[in-house]
């Protein structure tokens, strides 16, 4: 497996794929935060009416990768951008969030935005490798203190 070898295709936010690599994601991500979900309440979902595109990576016919972006709040924002732990270091994640943001551009977007935890490094210094900058809180981050929120302008 190497990276030339991944593709990418847009699927419903449904799909059951993008689904599963979702709840590995949660699984992965969640315990650095279990200390404070008391305090943070629980995450408002995403509404999938809200997505206007989800793309899956695959290697062969196996789903490694996926990143979504919905409209909510005014805000063309990207979620759930998540590579899995067997194909990291292989430029996947820059991969999907280009093909979000050019769907974005695309579709006349000028500004996309994203959240992401304090807790999680490793997704700060890909945003801000890939020319994201920090931002305050929007929707329903506001006045959430473990959200670290980003924007990249695509014009």
């Amino acid at each position: 497996m190497n990276a030339a070898t991944l593709t990418l295709t847009a699927v419903p936010w449904t799909h059951p794929h993008a689904g599963r690599l979702r709840d590995q994601m949660d699984a992965e991500v969640g315990p650095r935060y279990a200390d404070l979900v008391a305090d943070r309440g629980p995450r408002v979902p995403v509404d999938p009416a809200s997505v206007l595109v989800t793309y899956v990576a695959y290697d062969g016919d196996r789903p490694v990768g996926t990143a979504s972006l919905r409209l909510a709040h005014g805000e063309h924002e990207v979620k759930r951008v998540f590579v899995a732990g067997t194909h990291r270091r292989l430029g996947l994640a820059a991969r999907l969030l280009d093909a979000v943001g050019g769907w974005a551009a695309d579709a006349g977007v000028r500004t996309i935005v994203l959240q992401t935890g304090v807790r999680q490094p490793e997704a700060v210094a890909l945003y801000r490798r890939e020319g994201w900058h920090a931002i305050e809180p929007f929707g329903d981050y506001v006045g959430d203190r473990v959200s670290l929120c980003f924007a990249k302008d695509l014009a």
